[in-house]
């Protein structure tokens, strides 16, 4: 998953507000794109499809908004354009394109990964499914390197890419207490967190809606 490195001028309220001000550069796309709003206030632009999607995949709402935060600081577009990584990484939550098309074919989202709606849906079904093969903070090194990678590491003993590792240091301590850490990659959470021998089972997400 790639890591959109930014110079962020404002923090993620500051943008929401900016981004309809008369005259803002963001204005003219926002005008065009009414269902691209952020559906919450300037002080959490995107609540209300973090908790939904927290909540259809059983998973902390902590997460979703670290993993944010970290991939694209709650920002939809940079200079005017969506978000999109040197590696191609899209959106929000900053979904390679073939994360995307496997998280809508079994999700029932549709075909734009840069809306946020479906883009946080995308990104925090992914996170559900990554964390039910390597627990938390396993969940975080999948979706920075890819599965594959991981799998290298933990069989092998590979060493991980060094943007997984400072993107690991960088938002474990972020995931908050209500799930304990487990696993080796445990270490890079904060001195407050639990850690348990083996994941903690979340709750059983609920099933995919379809696509109208």
């Amino acid at each position: 998953m790639g890591l959109v490195r930014l110079s962020l001028f404002c923090a993620v309220a500051a943008l929401a507000a900016c981004a309809t001000a008369p005259g803002s550069r963001y204005s003219r796309y926002y005008a065009r794109n009414g269902a691209y709003r952020a559906p919450g206030p300037p002080q959490d632009p995107w609540g209300p499809y973090i908790t939904e999607a927290a909540t259809r995949f059983a998973v902390p709402q902590e997460w979703v908004r670290a993993v944010i935060q970290q991939e694209s600081g709650g920002h939809e577009y940079l200079d005017g354009q969506p978000i999109t990584s040197s590696a191609g990484a899209m959106g929000l939550m900053q979904l390679m394109p073939q994360t995307y098309a496997d998280m809508q074919d079994q999700n029932g989202l549709g075909p734009d990964p840069y809306e946020p709606h479906d883009n946080i849906l995308a990104g925090t079904a992914y996170i559900r499914q990554m964390y039910d093969r390597y627990g938390a903070p396993g969940f975080l090194a999948a979706y920075n390197a890819g599965p594959q990678r991981l799998d290298d590491y933990l069989q092998t003993g590979r060493q991980l890419p060094n943007e997984t590792v400072n993107y690991l240091a960088s938002v474990t301590p972020n995931l908050g207490s209500s799930v304990a850490l487990s696993g080796p990659l445990a270490a890079y959470g904060a001195d407050t967190q639990l850690v348990s021998a083996t994941p903690t089972p979340l709750p059983v997400a609920m099933a995919a809606a379809t696509q109208p």
